[in-house]
């Protein structure tokens, strides 16, 4: 995963698809912005960071509770929105890539 940037100017260039990051904008507040996060089955991780800084926004998204305001979501093969995520959330080894 990338470290998140937010509130800072020097982000990393984009490699990827510019779908292939997740950001989050509430009013003029950027919240995430250019966040890339695979999560395989068999790994686990810990997000950490200090107030503020999109934890608990990036655990919802992972969670499938919130959607992105800017790139997309994959869950188990399938884009976020076109599945029934109720489903997905129950299955084992749920992740998002």
């Amino acid at each position: 995963m990338r470290r998140n940037t937010v509130g800072r100017r020097d982000l990393p260039p984009r490699t990827g698809a510019a779908d292939d990051r997740v950001g989050v904008v509430r009013g003029q507040i950027t919240i995430l912005r250019a966040v890339a996060w695979s999560v395989a089955s068999d790994e686990r991780w810990v997000v950490l960071g200090p107030n503020g800084s999109g934890k608990t926004t990036l655990q919802s998204i992972a969670g499938l509770y919130l959607h992105p305001s800017e790139g997309e979501v994959e869950v188990l093969g399938h884009p976020l929105g076109t599945v029934d995520v109720r489903v997905l959330r129950h299955r084992p080894g749920a992740g998002v890539t």
